[in-house]
């Protein structure tokens, strides 16, 4: 089994940090080869279909989409493209920099709508006939300045632009109110960080609420409200996430992995991984190298 490969912005571009094709163009000309292979992105992509069916994989997860979908496929994430038939519409990949340069400053994007993939579905089809139009008009302007010389200016009015289909897609979000929700999602993100930082030091919810300066019932209602999961099968579902990204990745065997996400010893990180997926951690392995 090879290494999970990550895609990084080359150097020549990324200075200007954003690239923007035709997706048809793209899935015509673009790394053919190993596109269907799982691999980890070092920035960020929205993939806007506006003809066409396909699958595609995100975190493990495969997800159908037609026209009008739009995919959502964050920092260190592991996508793949399965399938394509009569693909056509955009895609632009970019750096954090790029969107908060020159502009109000964007929280961390892995946190945030629509690339907190613990909150928001990677998958949105656009219902409503005047967004998308408004969506199809502004990523035409994106991919028709993007073609155009690289100047200072014209990175500008990209930024700018994208910042507007950001807002335009944030209008969207219907698994809550933003607003109304405001410190319960603060409170959900940063559990979620903390869980990042200390997996693999503590899965005790009562260490992070002493963290988080909350109680158990506080951070167990938010995140059921977010989630409807408990803060203890939260914790599982992110080990488990973890698991198989590092699974994924040859130089991180079972033990490795083990060691990583806190378990001290393996036969438990085994009993629990097939606890919550049904397979043995070799078996997962497999199922990789099979696939």
């Amino acid at each position: 089994m090879k290494n999970i490969q990550e895609y990084t912005f080359k150097k020549e571009q990324e200075d200007f940090g954003i690239n923007v094709w035709e997706l048809d163009y793209f899935l015509a000309n673009y790394d053919i080869q190993n596109r269907s292979i799982p691999h980890r992105l070092k920035f960020y992509a929205i993939v806007f279909i506006t003809e066409g069916t396909g699958e595609h994989l995100i975190d493990f997860k495969t997800y159908s989409y037609k026209k009008n979908d739009m995919l959502f496929v964050g920092k260190n994430q592991t996508h793949a493209w399965l399938k394509q038939k009569n693909v056509k519409g955009y895609i632009a990949i970019f750096t954090q920099d790029f969107l908060n340069e020159n502009q109000q400053t964007f929280k961390d994007l892995s946190y945030s709508y629509p690339y907190n993939s613990f909150l928001h579905s990677p998958k949105l089809t656009i219902t409503n006939t005047n967004t998308h139009y408004t969506l199809v008009t502004v990523f035409a302007l994106i991919y028709k300045e993007f073609s155009l010389s690289k100047t200072t200016v014209s990175k500008q009015i990209i930024q700018s632009l994208l910042r507007v289909a950001f807002l335009k897609i944030k209008t969207l979000s219907k698994q809550f109110n933003l607003e109304q929700n405001k410190s319960d999602i603060s409170l959900f993100i940063q559990f979620q960080n903390q869980l990042d930082k200390n997996i693999s030091i503590t899965r005790n919810v009562n260490e992070y609420c002493k963290i988080l300066n909350t109680t158990y019932r506080k951070l167990n209602d938010t995140c059921k409200v977010f989630t409807h999961k408990t803060a203890k099968s939260f914790i599982d579902n992110v080990i488990i996430l973890k698991a198989k990204q590092y699974l994924s990745d040859q130089d991180k065997n079972i033990s490795i992995t083990s060691y990583l996400l806190g378990f001290e010893e393996v036969s438990n990180f085994s009993k629990f991984f097939k606890k919550h997926t049904n397979y043995t951690p070799k078996q997962f392995i497999a199922s990789i190298k099979q696939n």
